[in-house]
């Protein structure tokens, strides 16, 4: 495997679209597919601290986590295999267990 340095794509001028085509084409899309990612994550985090108005919520200390990791054990377990809008059954069911175990956590809060 040979690295492509950015004057290499420069100086090939068009010529060499070989290097020109996996600059553009493979490596600047991955780029910006793991900026947009970071970016992401960290106005989930942000959103995740506003909504719980708690500066060290995680889904680690809230156990939003462990409620995705067993929804989607359960969907394995009970051999559940579907889709949904592109998305199969531990995926869904993991969004599902997220989702009641966050609104487990906030209901117990607002009782306080």
């Amino acid at each position: 495997m040979q690295a492509i340095t950015p004057a290499d794509v420069l100086r090939s001028g068009g010529n060499g679209v070989d290097e020109a085509a996996i600059f553009w084409r493979l490596r600047v899309p991955r780029v910006l597919l793991a900026f947009l990612a970071g970016a992401s994550l960290s106005l989930g985090g942000m959103i995740f601290q506003a909504v719980f108005r708690n500066d060290l919520a995680t889904p680690f200390t809230l156990g939003v986590s462990s409620g995705a990791a067993l929804g989607a054990t359960l969907s394995l377990r009970l051999g559940l295999t579907f889709s949904l809008l592109g998305l199969d059954g531990p995926t869904l069911f993991a969004l599902l267990g997220a989702l009641l175990s966050m609104a487990v956590v906030q209901g117990l809060a607002a009782r306080r």
